[in-house]
C-alpha cells in the first residue's frame, strides 16, 4: 500500500549543500576579485609606463582575473542547481547566486569603465 510522504515544514529543511558551496564560494572569489583589481590599481600607479610595460605582470593579473570570474561562474551554476533542488532550504543558494553574478558583473563594468577612460 502506498504510505503518505512525509512534507516537512521550512523548520526542518536542511540547508543545500551545493547553496552552501555556492555562497562560499562567492565571498571567497568575490574578494578574490576586489583584490586582483587593488593589486593592479596599486601596480599601474607605482610602475613607470603603468602594467601594460610589464607584460608579465599584465599577464598575471589577467590570468588571476579570469580564474576568479571562471570560479564565480561555478559558484553561480551551484547556486542556480541548489534553487531547484527538492526539499532544501534555499538562502545559501539564492545567496550564493546573486553575490556570483553581481561580482561578475560589476567587474565586467569596472573593467569596460577603465578601457574607456585610458583612451
Amino acid at each position: 500500500m502506498n504510505e503518505p510522504v512525509a512534507v516537512r515544514s521550512n523548520s526542518e529543511l536542511r540547508h543545500s549543500g551545493m547553496g552552501i558551496a555556492s555562497f562560499v564560494m562567492s565571498v571567497l572569489f568575490g574578494i578574490g576579485a576586489f583584490l586582483v583589481f587593488v593589486y593592479a590599481g596599486y601596480e599601474e600607479i607605482t610602475i613607470p609606463g603603468g602594467v601594460a610595460g610589464n607584460r608579465a605582470m599584465a599577464m598575471m593579473i589577467g590570468f588571476s582575473m579570469m580564474l576568479m570570474w571562471a570560479l564565480l561562474l561555478v559558484g553561480a551554476v551551484l547556486g542556480t542547481i541548489a534553487l531547484f533542488e527538492q526539499n532544501r532550504k534555499k538562502v545559501f543558494a539564492l545567496l550564493g547566486l546573486i553575490f556570483s553574478l553581481g561580482t561578475l558583473i560589476l567587474s565586467a563594468l569596472v573593467i569596460v569603465l577603465g578601457l574607456t577612460m585610458s583612451h
